[in-house]
């Protein structure tokens, strides 16, 4: 018995550590609370000096730990702008499952105009995002219609899309409603779905006459599209806002949709004012008032990202070219196949020769051709096409002549050659001759003069770029002066898209060519597109990890 005493003190010791092992760590995490937003930003819009209806912002305990909100405060550009009413006493305290409204208004001063931005905080004891922002954007307007409107640029800073619209001011550049295209605008009058499901299609701002605005898409038919009406924009009165013809996010009409399904067809956008008695395209074919009714971007986000298979969507209705009278955003959708559009290809053609002759006249004619065209058109001459070549060439014996010649030859649709040879020699006697060519689809034009002189000199120079047509211009000139003269020849030619030119200048003693060609086409690029993510993904809560611990102690028998 006296063994075991002896032993005892072993035994309970590692008894009490078999018992407290499992208490050393648990599977489980912590608990711990989780804030979460209903929306990531708000955009107002009002009449400055005034005060705009409440939105609210909703938050929530998403955790299984009560959430304590320490504050809530306006910081930022311009916190002065927003309004929080109604704030609880802090600090709030959310339980699990939990959550409170916080409500924000838009206060711009009396003398503020434009846009406005500041970010709501609040501050919490969520371990993993400790100070949660929403964004507050606001566009204060002057007053209501005319010249009180909003430029288009502000309509879409404030809404978030960080596109270049073209223009700055209240008015578009001159002409007002033409249809050159304005800064990143496209041109994509027709689309078609880009993927399964629904287009979608949200008025995102409205600055018009009050009425009831319908709008819809239609499908081509010649001159009588078929007309498919998706919504109704609401008036000014007693139901809706009273600005609501003149706001950002405009109120629909109950029953009005925001989307719709074209199908496989090709399909534009409409709308149908009965204030201005007419209907506008998206195809500048179709509409009566307005030539260029419409200015379509593809859609940025804040961060300037391209948003995939989206276009921001303008109108004008008037005449004044502000294109913010009715302003859409269509998804799920691309550019029709009809539409044919291709990426820009560019090509370049370069040619320098260089004939030397001797004594001491140096002849240095200088081609530069340039060529642009589109690489799925067929490039023609146009008969009113012109191509100039001017050469100057005089000379005396151990005197440098240097000849100017210049051609610009124009394709249909957009193609541009340009040759340049320069020849100048002393003394001084001049001629001039100016022959002018024209030519459909393939034009040569030749010009030819000729002064002789002693001593005779010789240079020769052929430059050369070819293309779908070909325009040849030929300028040959001999100069021999005993000794002083100059010759002028200006020839003038215009071909389509490629040109071949040919230039020969021959004189003594020395003579020195040079051609240059150079090309260059463009046309639309696809879009590429890229999207970032809308929200971030919750935190991921990490486990403590289980110790299992085992021992076998194995004791002698005591007698």
């Amino acid at each position: 018995m006296q063994g075991s005493t002896i032993y005892r003190p072993i035994i309970a010791t590692l008894c009490a550590l078999f018992v407290a092992l499992p208490f050393v760590a648990s599977g489980a995490p912590d608990p711990a609370p989780v804030i979460t937003a209903s929306v990531r930003e708000l955009v107002f819009s009002g009449v400055k000096g005034t005060t705009s209806a409440v939105r609210n912002v909703e938050i929530s305990n998403q955790g299984d730990a009560p959430l304590i909100i320490n504050s809530a405060t306006r910081i930022g550009n311009n916190p002065g702008d927003f309004r929080l009413n109604g704030l609880p006493t802090f600090p709030l305290t959310l339980a699990p499952g939990q959550s409170h409204i916080f409500k924000v208004s838009f206060a711009p001063g009396s003398s503020t105009v434009g846009t406005r931005n500041a970010i709501l905080s609040l501050a919490s004891n969520d371990p993993a995002q400790p100070q949660l922002n929403v964004e507050l954007y606001g566009l204060s307007l002057n007053g209501l219609e005319g010249s009180n409107e909003p430029p288009l640029k502000s309509v879409v800073t404030t809404l978030g899309y960080a596109i270049n619209v073209g223009w700055s001011g209240l008015a578009n550049n001159s002409p007002a409603t033409g249809t050159q295209l304005e800064g990143e605008e496209v041109r994509v009058p027709l689309y078609q779905k880009a993927g399964p499901g629904p287009v979608t299609i949200i008025a995102v701002a409205r600055f018009s006459p009050s009425e009831n605005l319908p709008f819809g898409y239609y499908t081509p038919n010649g001159s009588n599209p078929v007309r498919s009406q998706v919504g109704v924009m609401a008036p000014r009165n007693g139901i809706y806002p009273s600005d609501n013809h003149q706001r950002l996010n405009p109120v629909l009409v109950a029953g009005s949709n925001t989307s719709f399904d074209p199908g496989n067809s090709s399909f534009g956008i409409y709308v149908d004012s009965q204030s201005f008695n007419r209907k506008s395209y998206t195809q500048d074919s179709l509409n009566t008032g307005v030539p260029h009714a419409s200015r379509i971007y593809p859609l940025k986000n804040r961060q300037g990202q391209i948003v995939n298979n989206s276009y921001l969507v303008t109108f004008e209705d008037a005449s004044n070219g502000d294109y913010q009278d009715y302003v859409f955003v269509i998804g799920n959708v691309q550019p029709a196949a009809s539409l044919n559009l291709t990426p820009t290809a560019t090509s370049t053609n370069t040619a320098t020769p260089t004939n030397t002759a001797t004594p001491t006249v140096t002849n240095t004619p200088t081609n530069t051709a340039t060529n642009t065209a589109t690489p799925t058109a067929t490039n023609t001459a146009t008969p009113s096409a012109t191509a100039t070549s001017t050469a100057t060439n005089t000379a005396t014996p151990s005197a440098t002549a240097t000849a100017t010649s210049t051609a610009t030859n124009t394709a249909t649709p957009t193609a541009t050659a340009i040759s340049t040879a320069t020849n100048t020699a002393t003394p001084t006697a001049t001629n001039t001759a100016t022959p002018t060519n024209t030519a459909t689809p393939t034009a040569t034009a030749t010009a030819t003069n000729t002064a002789t002189a002693t001593p005779t000199h010789t240079a020769t120079a052929t430059a050369t770029a070819t293309a779908t047509s070909t325009a040849t211009a030929t300028v040959t000139n001999t100069a021999t002066a005993t000794p002083t003269h100059t010759a002028t020849t200006t020839a003038t030619a215009t071909a389509t898209a490629m040109a071949t030119n040919t230039a020969t200048a021959t004189a003594t003693p020395t003579a020195t060519m040079t051609t240059i060609a150079t090309g260059t086409a463009t046309a639309q690029p696809t879009t590429s597109t890229s999207t970032a993510p809308c929200c971030a993904s919750a935190p991921t809560a990490t486990s403590k990890p289980t110790i299992v611990s085992t021992f076998r102690i194995w004791l002698p028998l005591m007698p």
